[in-house]
Order: structure tokens, then C-alpha cells, then sequence
């Protein structure tokens, strides 16, 4: 990469290097959601000294959320994504604080008779 570097336009570089964001951020997550499994797991080891009894329940939560943390990584490091992600939650956020109201009324048009 480093060697065609000069080569590259600019938007295809910064392309390459949000996609290596996404991809270093999709590649960490289960090592994330793995955590848990590990102290789970030296919990049943250690069952008489020490033991979690709800952690069958958190990590199954918790590697449902893989999938989760992609798309998200993947709407939040792109640029492209993440400028209409961002203006999407500004809209939605000023919906609901903004004193403005931004809903319309509008009046039902009444029934049209034929021949009239």
C-alpha cells in the first residue's frame, strides 16, 4: 500500500483508511463480548470460593451484541454514513426539544358528488 501511495487519489486513501478502522473495530469485537465468557468461565472453575451466578444470562446477552457492534462500526467510521447518521439524530432530537412544532394540519377534503 505504501509503495502506491503516491499513485492514489486522496478520496480512494481516505476510503482505505476508514475501511481499515471498520474492519480493526469489527475484528476487536468479539474479543470485547468475549470478556465475559472468560470470567464465566474461571467462575465455574473457582465454584467453591467464588461463583456468578447470573452469567449464563449476561453473556448470552452479550454475544448477541456482535452484531450490533459491526453495524455500528460501520455506520459510525465511515464519513459518508456517519454525516447522515449525525443529521438524522439531529432531526429526530429536534423534533422532540424544539419548541417549534413541525407538524401540519391538514383538513380533510370533503366527499365530491358526481354531476356536480
Amino acid at each position: 500500500m505504501k509503495e502506491y501511495e503516491s499513485s492514489m487519489a486522496s478520496l480512494t486513501r481516505r476510503m482505505n483508511i476508514e475501511f481499515n478502522r471498520i474492519l480493526l473495530v469489527q475484528c476487536g469485537s468479539p474479543l470485547i463480548v468475549g470478556g465475559p465468557l472468560i470470567v464465566y468461565i474461571a467462575s465455574l472453575a473457582t465454584a467453591p470460593y467464588w461463583t456468578w451466578n447470573s452469567g449464563g444470562t449476561v453473556i448470552v446477552a452479550m454475544l448477541s451484541a456482535t452484531p450490533i457492534i459491526n453495524s455500528l462500526a460501520f455506520l459510525m467510521f465511515s464519513s459518508k454514513n456517519s454525516t447522515i447518521l449525525r443529521r438524522r439524530v439531529i432531526r429526530f432530537l429536534n423534533l422532540f426539544i424544539s419548541s417549534k412544532s413541525q407538524i401540519i394540519m391538514i383538513k380533510p377534503a370533503e366527499p365530491r358528488t358526481v354531476g356536480s
